[in-house]
């Protein structure tokens, strides 16, 4: 089952997902994804921030991007 990292893009920084999470299918997935993002943004640091133009740039283990999901 392959593996996908989620990064997490706001302006010029990154918050990278070096751990990732081995789905069957992406899209499939998608509630998987959907909790993901809703996980990054749970962790402490993003309470009180500002969400809007950032994105959730998904990449597979080749580090190739294979989805953006702006929020």
């Amino acid at each position: 089952m392959p593996r996908y990292f989620f990064h997490l893009r706001y302006g010029d920084r990154v918050v990278v997902d070096e751990e990732g999470l081995r789905l069957h299918d992406l899209v499939r997935h998608r509630v998987d994804v959907v909790g993901s993002i809703r996980e990054i943004l749970s962790e402490p640091g993003f309470e009180y921030q500002d969400i809007d133009g950032q994105k959730l740039e998904i990449s597979d283990e080749s580090g190739e991007t294979v989805l953006v999901v702006p929020f």
